[in-house]
Parts: C-alpha cells; structure tokens; sequence
C-alpha cells in the first residue's frame, strides 16, 4: 500500500501511470504463491495501481541472479521510468554496496550480512544495465513499514492467518488495507488459500522416474538424484526435503529444484535460455556451464561437446 501510494505521487507528478509487474505462477523464492495471481492482482490495482503486468516462466527456472536482470530489462524496454522500493538503508549505502557489483557484472553472492540485499541487486542490475539499453529506471526508496518497530513481514501474516485456522487474526488486519482483507476473507471462502504444489505429480515423479531423467532434471545434481532414489518412495513433501538436505540443498535451492520437477524443467532448457538471454545482453556474458554446475553435478555428456 505503502509502495503504491509513493508510485501515484510520482506517476501523477509526470502525468503516467502506476504499473505493478506481479510475479505469476512461482514467487522469486520458487514456491507457490499463499494467494492466487488474480487476487493479488485485484488486491494491488483495489490500493491504487492502474494496471498489472504479469510475470512468469522465469522462478521455477532460474535463480534471482538471473530473473532480476530479466525483469528488469522488460521493465526498461517497456519504457518503465521510475522504480518504487522500500529500504531500510540509506540511499547513498545502497549505492556505495551497489558499485562492487556493478563493476564485475556479477549478481550473484551477496554477502547475507548486507541489509536490504535484494534491494541492492536490483540498483547494481538497473545500473549494469543502463551500458545495454541507454537508459535506466530512476529509483525512489522509502522506509520499510513497521508496526512497534518490527519490520512487517508478509510470511508472518500468513503464519498468523495458517495457525488461525484461516480466520484473518486482529494483529493481521490492522497491518493490511481493508479491500486486501476482504479479498483473502473472499479466497478463503473459496478454498483458494494457501496455494499448494502439485504433490501428486512431484511425487509421482520422483518416484518413478529414471536415474537418467532425473539427472537431466535443472537443479538436482548427482548427490541429490543418489539421495532421491535411496529415499523412495515418497509419500509426502517433507520427506523430499530431507533427501535433498542431506545432498546439501538449502531452502532456496530446495524450492527451485522441487519447481523445476513440477514443471519438468530440464538442463538443456536451462542452458539454452542463459546463452539466449546472454545474447541479448541481459545478463552478463559468462560461461554458463559454471552455472549448471553450481547444484547440477557433473558436466553431462552433451554439455562436454559444448
């Protein structure tokens, strides 16, 4: 709400409108949304925007390194001028952050100890990019939204609506606009929320498929695909994380991996858009097999002859 109301004081200023780019499908983490793309869409345009723009097939592909230079391109070809964000840093630090990654073209490994981290990526992006187009988004920061001091946090207000038995809690409703509220009350009453995987179809598999396909599956490398098969048969998701933890994965590589089964996402698919988005400049011009590499195993046989 905060965001979009900064977004209409510059828009009406300029006389343009407010755009809200909405992730569809997949969040940026590569899980399934807790609230559909039409209700957030109703939700963000009920607070004030004009129009939404949807955003998908990129989170159950690629990591941020990669979708925040593609989304922000699109939103520069698009002819998208200003960037509203809230940050908790200083302007002059997130620049001064920024500046290190801008020089080497690399998005990826920002330190955790960083504030605002992914603010940050995307200021050192609309700057690398601006050497692309000709031309980058302006951006205007304002502070993070708080209530007694504590950063709202929109994965504690599904936590308090989930341990409410979907009942919107008190402490909920008075951190969210009322046509927000009455939205969710309107998807609950559907039995819309929260959004789920595919568990039938993951499962399914996971447990039948082949060493083989499994190890042409994006993001699972050869520990993983091991641990997966000594792991079968699985009957539900906590059981899948639990192999891929004992292969090393974290939550975010986690998440990506079980996308990329559910949407059967392979490594050619993969390689390939890297080079095609290379190509275009959108993303830095590195080989994109150290990529694969990083949670995909071993170079597979038609990667060598690349």
């Amino acid at each position: 709400m905060d965001l979009i109301q900064k977004a209409r004081e510059v828009a009406d200023a300029k006389g343009e409108e407010v755009v809200i780019y909405l992730n569809k499908g997949y969040s940026a983490n590569h899980a399934p949304f807790f609230t559909n793309f039409e209700a957030r869409s109703k939700m963000a345009l009920e607070a004030g925007a004009d129009r939404i723009v949807p955003i998908e097939g990129l989170h159950h592909r690629l990591t941020m390194a990669y979708t925040v230079p593609i989304r922000i391109a699109m939103m520069i070809q698009d002819g998208v001028t200003d960037y509203i964000d809230a940050a908790e840093v200083n302007p002059k630090k997130i620049k001064r952050y920024a500046s290190n990654f801008i020089r080497k073209g690399i998005f990826s490994g920002i330190p955790r100890s960083l504030p605002n981290r992914n603010v940050i990526r995307w200021y050192a992006v609309n700057e690398f990019l601006y050497q692309r187009f000709g031309k980058k988004m302006k951006f205007h920061f304002i502070p993070e939204g708080k209530v007694n001091g504590e950063k709202i946090s929109g994965r504690q207000i599904r936590r308090e609506i989930l341990e409410n038995n979907l009942q919107i809690p008190e402490s909920v409703v008075k951190v969210l606009p009322e046509s927000t509220v009455r939205i969710l009350e309107e998807e609950i009453e559907k039995n819309t929320i929260p959004g789920q995987r595919n568990l039938d179809l993951l499962l399914s598999r996971l447990n039948t498929s082949s060493r083989h396909q499994l190890l042409n599956t994006a993001h699972l490398n050869a520990v993983a695909v091991e641990h997966i098969i000594q792991g079968r048969w699985y009957q539900a998701e906590n059981q899948v994380w639990a192999s891929l933890r004992q292969a090393g994965y974290g939550p975010v590589l986690s998440r990506l991996a079980l996308s990329s089964v559910e949407e059967n996402v392979t490594r050619r698919e993969i390689y390939q858009l890297i080079l095609d988005y290379q190509k275009q400049g959108i993303i830095p011009l590195i080989r994109p097999w150290n990529v694969l590499l990083k949670g995909l195993g071993t170079l597979p046989p038609w990667l060598k002859m690349v």
